[in-house]
């Protein structure tokens, strides 16, 4: 994230015409987890676009893998729980797009249906799942578009 952070930052000062009210972050899978950190630890972002993330690291690597690379770095189980998107939903203060696909193997549909229950509670989201797809050709096929069309609303608003 503090790299994230430093690219905008640089990005702000070669670029002044960048528009600050407009920025958004995206990401895809492991990415889309980036994304929502990103989005719940700053105000200077105006929406997130997740397709197929993570909402539970801890859960995603499992009890062995935590144990191991808490005996490995002290604190890092407790850093990847309070870094999963699920645990940060108070943080989050703009609209958030999520999307999967019903079939994807990769990350569980329930827990992006999981994520979405409990973050409408505090920002906007809005919700997409493709019938089918996979992890992968569904956000190219059904995702990015439907994202798209969703982007353009939210700059709508932000002008």
């Amino acid at each position: 994230m503090k790299d994230a952070f430093e690219a905008l930052a640089l990005a702000q000062a070669r670029y002044p015409q960048i528009d600050r009210s407009r920025v958004y972050v995206a990401g895809h899978s492991s990415a889309a987890t980036l994304a929502l950190q990103i989005a719940s630890s700053t105000n200077r972002v105006r929406a997130c676009a997740a397709f197929a993330p993570v909402s539970d690291i801890e859960q995603r690597l499992g009890n062995k893998t935590m144990t191991l690379l808490d005996t490995w770095v002290p604190g890092t189980r407790a850093s990847l729980k309070k870094a999963s998107p699920q645990n940060r939903i108070d943080e989050f203060k703009c609209p958030v797009f999520l999307f999967h696909a019903l079939d994807d193997g990769n990350v569980s549909p329930a827990s992006v249906m999981a994520l979405n229950a409990v973050l409408t509670k505090s920002v906007a989201v809005e919700y997409v799942a493709a019938p089918s797809g996979g992890h992968y050709d569904s956000m190219l096929t059904n995702g990015l578009p439907a994202a798209i069309e969703w982007l353009k609303r939210q700059d709508a608003v932000a002008k």
